[in-house]
């Protein structure tokens, strides 16, 4: 239990379960108090911002899931996405979310699942991709056969994704985490070309050889251009 509010009762049953099945816990409703004047918070960076907040102040960061609030995904299909965050527990116990995105912009409050089970690395740049979970079947159908990926997918359950939520793994298929791809991790670099043969390049993940224009979706769960 957390010193916050809990946001449970607003969820559906089955995405309840099914996120406390994962997690281990419950939905809570977290303070957002973001100084945007700080240097210590940059925009998106959820991670490295609450470990510069832990440096500072004390407290602790505490992992966990942060609600893409996306209206009609939400209320008229059921799509539930969920993207890996990090929030600042302060020397008091309070917990608030200390990072400017574009998710919620001015919105007061951040809706949060917390997650102890696994916790972002940023000594090796290792962090986890985002999950979604489905209300109903019929719209997890119109996904996978959107995907292309000749899979199936049920409503309730928890499964891994790429945040344009186009390709899906099962919690059984993928441990969920990818190794970031920035200059604080060379060794990442290193690993993205001998597993793939790819190299970032404007943004973009390119394959070395310039005849070759495809990219296999799994490398979009391996790493990540993005996060924290």
């Amino acid at each position: 239990m957390y010193d916050a509010r809990l946001f449970t009762d607003k969820l559906p049953e089955k995405i309840t379960k099914g996120l406390k099945d994962f997690s281990g816990n419950e939905c809570y409703l977290i303070k957002r108090e973001v100084d945007r004047k700080s240097l210590l918070s940059n925009k998106n960076n959820c991670h490295h911002n609450v470990q510069r907040y832990v440096e500072k102040f004390g407290g602790e960061r505490l992992n966990g899931w942060l609600l893409y609030r996306n209206e009609k995904w939400i209320d008229e299909m059921g799509i539930w996405v969920w993207h890996y965050h990090s929030v600042w527990i302060t020397p008091k116990g309070k917990i608030v979310d200390v990072t400017d995105n574009d998710l919620y912009k001015k919105l007061p409050l951040s809706t949060f699942i917390p997650d102890t089970t696994r916790t972002v690395d940023l000594v090796n740049g290792i962090a986890y991709n985002t999950i979604v979970i489905f209300d109903n079947n019929r719209i997890a159908d119109r996904f996978a056969a959107a995907s292309g990926e000749d899979r199936k997918l049920s409503a309730g359950v928890v499964y891994w994704t790429t945040n344009s939520v186009k390709h899906f793994r099962g919690l059984d298929e993928h441990s969920g985490q990818y190794k970031l791809i920035r200059k604080e991790y060379p060794q990442n670099i290193e690993l993205l070309e001998k597993d793939y043969d790819c190299k970032a390049q404007g943004g973009r993940l390119v394959p070395n050889d310039p005849d070759n224009n495809m990219i296999p979706s799994e490398i979009f769960f391996d790493y990540s251009l993005g996060g924290g």
